[in-house]
């Protein structure tokens, strides 16, 4: 977490399962990990905007919906 003026930026790291449908894709049972990066800007004490990026074709991958380079299905 880095912090500077009204901005407050972090990076995250999650892992799970894909037990679930997303969008619209059924399960995979695939365990990922997935990484996001998260600025939120502060006024009044108070999150105000906040702005994040993930890595989804990182997450597609794992999942096995994209091939991933050297590696077959």
């Amino acid at each position: 977490m880095v912090a500077e003026g009204d901005k407050v930026a972090v990076r995250v790291t999650g892992t799970g399962t894909n037990k679930g449908a997303f969008r619209g894709i059924p399960p995979t049972n695939k365990k990922v990990t997935l990484w996001m990066i998260q600025i939120d800007r502060i006024a009044g004490g108070k999150f105000v905007e906040g702005w994040s990026r993930y890595d989804t074709f990182g997450l597609m991958q794992q999942l096995g919906l994209i091939p991933t380079p050297g590696k077959r299905r």
